[in-house]
């Protein structure tokens, strides 16, 4: 009986493993910096997927849950990933946060995001 009951606990602990299994998508025109978070998303064994564009996202969003964290570039080569990130929100994506090498970004007009974050991957150090 009591090695059933450490069957069971070993079962539901790999279900909670399972279940709580992160995932993130970056958004950026960059192929060194979408390079970069992918090899440490994969140091960090994180599903990590990666876009050039709005374009390519948006051909790949059926697959990505809305509630997946997505880490947009400020600027994507004549775009704007801060005007974009509204019109992802009107989506039904919750998790938006915009990734930057500059300090100015203003984001008191645009509640949908998070927070900014420098290019490097936030998921490096944890």
């Amino acid at each position: 009986e009591l090695r059933a009951k450490e069957q069971t606990q070993e079962l539901q602990k790999a279900v909670l493993q399972t279940s709580s299994v992160k995932s993130m998508v970056l958004i950026d025109d960059d192929p060194l910096v979408r390079k970069l978070w992918q090899l440490s998303a994969r140091a960090k064994n994180i599903t990590f997927k990666s876009y050039s564009s709005p374009e390519a996202f948006m051909e790949a969003s059926e697959d990505i849950s809305t509630d997946t964290p997505l880490y947009i570039d400020v600027d994507l080569g004549g775009s704007s990933g801060l005007d974009w990130s509204k019109d992802l929100y009107e989506l039904g994506y919750t998790d938006l946060r915009i990734t930057t090498g500059f300090d100015d970004i203003d984001i008191s007009q645009s509640p949908w995001i998070k927070e900014i974050l420098s290019k490097e991957p936030p998921f490096q150090n944890s």
